[in-house]
């Protein structure tokens, strides 16, 4: 663990960690990090022989910083790691390790998006996002989602793709207009364990709590990689999801 912990020892100051952000975009020559960074040349010159040193940096002939094959690797993992610590109280509380585990490594790819932990917002963005598709609907919930029946209904008569995967024994409220659903396709799984509205313009990806509760809070974006992981997760519960008739 000698490597690591000298790895993670250089890491941990915030000026090398901006050097590292700030040469994934571009090369820099030292007076530049020195500029970019309001810190002194000699302080910069310092962190930079650290960050050579750890071969996480290297310098060309003309003087220019740039990440190695190493520190672009080191850098890509350091986004995962920024996300958990943004989000760590959600973190406490929602488990990863509930998805299967292909997917527990991704999680640092939802870090483009905006978290929102409002029930409410997150039910009006979500009818919001069903208005808006063009192609398709996929959802990953515990329940019918009843509240947005009538423009899943509509949506339906535009021709619009839609597909649920449900927990299997789902049980619909008496309110619901099962007539609406059963025109979709409908999957079910033993266990839900994310949850997530996906179109062809935006995702939300919620995890279940710890204590196997749902709730709305979200991570959302219209980004290619969540969206990408949103639609992976999606479609591997659905192969190996049931037929489910309502």
């Amino acid at each position: 663990m000698g490597d690591l912990s000298n790895l993670l020892f250089e890491l941990s100051s915030d000026e090398r960690l901006t050097i590292l952000k700030n040469l994934q975009k571009e090369k820099l020559k030292l007076s530049q990090v020195s500029q970019i960074q309001d810190i002194t040349a000699p302080e910069a010159s310092r962190h930079l022989q650290r960050l050579s040193d750890a071969k996480l940096i290297s310098r060309d002939s003309n003087g220019f910083y740039f990440l190695t094959m190493l520190g672009k690797l080191v850098f890509s993992q350091l986004s995962t790691l920024s996300f958990i610590s943004d989000h760590s109280e959600y973190f406490l509380s929602h488990d990863p390790s509930m998805l299967s585990y292909q997917f527990q490594n991704r999680i640092g790819e939802l870090s483009e998006c905006r978290f929102d932990s409002d029930y409410v917002h997150n039910i009006n963005h979500s009818a919001q996002m069903v208005k808006e598709a063009e192609d398709y609907l996929w959802c990953i919930t515990y329940q019918l989602p009843g509240l947005t029946t009538p423009i899943i209904e509509q949506r339906l008569d535009d021709g619009l793709e839609v597909k649920f995967i449900f927990p299997e024994g789902v049980q619909p409220s008496e309110s619901i207009r099962l007539e609406v659903f059963r025109r979709c396709e409908n999957r079910s799984i033993p266990r839900i364990e994310a949850r997530i509205v996906l179109t062809d313009k935006e995702a939300q990806f919620g995890l279940i709590s710890s204590d196997g509760k749902y709730d709305y809070a979200a991570f959302i974006s219209s980004d290619e990689k969540p969206r990408q992981l949103a639609r992976d997760v999606f479609k591997y519960y659905w192969e190996r999801g049931k037929l489910l008739l309502l």
